[in-house]
């Protein structure tokens, strides 16, 4: 038998990150079909709402979701896979789940009735905001050994709601956080929240609204909080409908005050700032406890943290291999986070499996070449400060399944792991 080595495969990381997870790659695909949809059809919306309309929307939303992402980026099990779908989520099902079964109903009492903005549309719309949230939810729950954080629930229904706020605003030609100064992109910044969340309104009668994707991001928060806790306080699958209950009497409250200066029902939600200081206080408050929650489980996967990000990137040769090994590892980061929450959130449960989570390690942090395996320590950083093995040191090739045992980059059935590690103020309505 000859000893010279094997041709190297053109693309061998790419077909190790097929094998780990093919079906990711093609929802991917899908996504990216779907973006372009949405690209198409854009020019259309803006021309029904106005351009400059459209694009603010977007701006203060993107700008709100940016910051959510960024100060997540530890404890986050998702990534823009799940925002974008929570976002196409917002923006084509939530509308047709709320506005079919609403018809009869506006035939009936007229687009232009009071009792239409103020009883049949709030509940109809906070439940399809929260059905949307929920969707997703479900979704991210049947990964296998793996659970979504309460923060990322958060971001996903920021993101439902953003997608029908655009759509909501685009159609009623409006930019409502930024109403009472014309439209302008400076006057959504210029709330009481503003420099945080600009994409709320308060009305010239002193109400204030947090929208369609702040209801989201409560709903989301709620929802996280049943999946994190189920297993340990089963009562805690009631706060949902109270949630509902009182975002719904939010919402109708506000679109009352278009025709009523006052409510009785004020106090119940603090003229509208109720749902701000709650999202306000728990973004620090979540982001503690996740902190918190991920030291009481120890499953045996180092986290690299930031060092591991430059080490993936120091290790690909090329534009390519670099951003397949980047994307590998935030792989690896978020499948590991939605491991720990799965382990804290089920005590008493088996472990989940690692080596599925392993193997985007070893994609990350695979030499490059046997000249670079000579020169590599094959040590990277710890979060801590300390050199810690990473999970590709095993081997320097990236994982490929063998005749003898399972792949380490797909469950024992042979099947494709999950790759979700994968000119006076407007109702909203």
């Amino acid at each position: 038998m000859s000893g010279a080595p094997a041709p190297a495969t053109r693309l061998p990381l790419l077909r190790a990150w097929w094998i780990a997870d093919r079906a990711g790659m093609l929802r991917a695909v899908a996504l990216v079909l779907s973006a372009v949809s949405f690209v198409l059809l854009l020019p259309g919306l803006m021309k029904d709402g106005g351009a400059g309309f459209v694009v603010n929307n977007v701006v203060i939303h993107l700008y709100v979701l940016a910051w959510l992402m960024l100060a997540t980026v530890g404890v986050r099990s998702i990534g823009a896979r799940e925002v974008l779908t929570a976002y196409f989520l917002g923006t084509f099902l939530v509308p047709v789940v709320v506005f079919v079964p609403l018809i009869p109903i506006v035939r009936w009492l007229g687009t232009g009735n009071p009792a239409l903005a103020t009883w049949w549309v709030p509940p109809f719309e906070e439940a399809g905001l929260l059905a949307g949230t929920m969707l997703i939810a479900w979704r991210l729950c049947r990964r296998p050994g793996r659970l979504p954080g309460v923060l990322d629930l958060m971001v996903v229904g920021w993101s439902v709601g953003a997608g029908l706020a655009i759509h909501e605003d685009g159609m009623y030609r409006r930019f409502l956080p930024g109403f009472d100064e014309g439209g302008s992109l400076a006057g959504a910044f210029g709330g009481p929240y503003g420099a945080i969340f600009p994409t709320f309104y308060e009305s010239p009668w002193g109400y204030l609204t947090t929208y369609h994707a702040g209801s989201g991001a409560i709903f989301g928060i709620t929802v996280g909080l049943v999946v994190m806790f189920r297993h340990r306080l089963p009562l805690v699958r009631w706060i949902v409908p109270v949630v509902w209950l009182h975002a719904t009497i939010d919402h109708a409250v506000y679109n009352d005050h278009l025709w009523n200066d006052t409510s009785p029902l004020r106090f119940l939600t603090a003229n509208g700032h109720l749902q701000p200081v709650v999202l306000l206080l728990a973004v620090p408050a979540l982001l503690a406890f996740e902190h918190w929650r991920r030291r009481r489980v120890d499953l045996g996967l180092p986290g690299f943290g930031w060092a591991g990000v430059r080490e993936a990137a120091r290790r690909g040769r090329g534009f390519l291999p670099k951003a397949t090994r980047l994307l590998a590892y935030g792989q690896y980061h978020r499948a590991r986070n939605a491991a720990l929450a799965a382990t804290w959130a089920r005590p008493g449960e088996p472990a989940p499996a690692i080596d599925r989570i392993e193997a985007w390690g070893r994609i990350a942090f695979a030499p490059a070449s046997p000249e670079a395996a000579e020169r590599s320590t094959g040590e990277v950083p710890s979060e801590t400060g300390h050199a810690a093995p990473p999970p590709p040191a095993r081997r320097a090739e990236p994982p490929a399944p063998r005749a003898e045992s399972p792949a380490p980059a797909g469950p024992p059935d042979g099947s494709a792991p999950s790759s979700d590690d994968d000119a006076s103020a407007q109702p909203e309505s």
